[in-house]
This record gives structure tokens, C-alpha cells and sequence, in this order.
């Protein structure tokens, strides 16, 4: 649903228009808080969980994956991607761990 802005001059219905906007402007609030990560597309609902996302598997591989899109900076990519996860497992060993028995039965 997108509002019509009313039409310039006379005719009555803004009251009614403005409450339909201001509706709209409610219903669709949370989109503005929505954070996207630039680099690996990732949508979070906060700033706070955008931060979080960072230390994640997810975005550590995304550099990863960047190595082998862009041949010539490889060396680049791979370093940012290695130094990014001796910090993380610096902070927690596990962080990036995952199931086994999980990945066998996916596979």
C-alpha cells in the first residue's frame, strides 16, 4: 500500500488522508531500524545485533569466499580473513565450532 499524496488546492479529505499516513508510518516503522551489512548482505534487526554478526561464522567466511571472487587480492582477503578468526577464537575458543553429528546428517 502505497499513500497518493492529495491533490494540490481545494478538496476536502486531508484529515483523513494524513491519519492513512500516519497509519502507514506505523505499520512499516521497524523497517527503519533494520541494519543490512554492506559486505555479506546480512539484514539485523538492531544495531547492537549488527555488531554481533561481525564475530559470526557467517560474515568470517563471507571474507573467506571473497579470496577466491577477487584472484588479485587474494592474499588480502585470506589475511583479513585469518587475522579476523584468531581474534574471534581468541575471545572464545568455541565461537566458531560446530556440530558434527549435525553437518553428517545434512550431508
Amino acid at each position: 500500500f502505497i499513500p497518493m499524496k492529495p491533490a494540490e488546492g481545494g478538496g476536502g479529505g486531508g484529515l483523513s488522508q494524513d491519519l492513512v499516513e500516519e497509519g502507514v508510518r506505523r505499520k512499516y516503522s521497524w523497517l527503519e531500524r533494520l541494519v543490512v551489512c554492506q559486505e555479506c548482505s546480512h539484514v539485523a534487526p538492531d544495531l547492537v545485533r549488527h555488531k554481533q554478526h561481525f564475530r559470526e561464522a557467517r560474515h568470517i567466511n563471507w571474507l573467506r569466499n571473497q579470496a577466491y571472487r577477487e584472484p588479485k587480492k587474494r592474499a588480502l582477503w585470506l589475511k583479513i580473513w585469518y587475522k579476523t578468526i584468531e581474534q574471534v577464537e581468541e575471545e572464545n575458543p568455541w565461537a566458531l565450532a560446530f556440530d558434527e553429528r549435525e553437518e553428517a546428517l545434512l550431508a
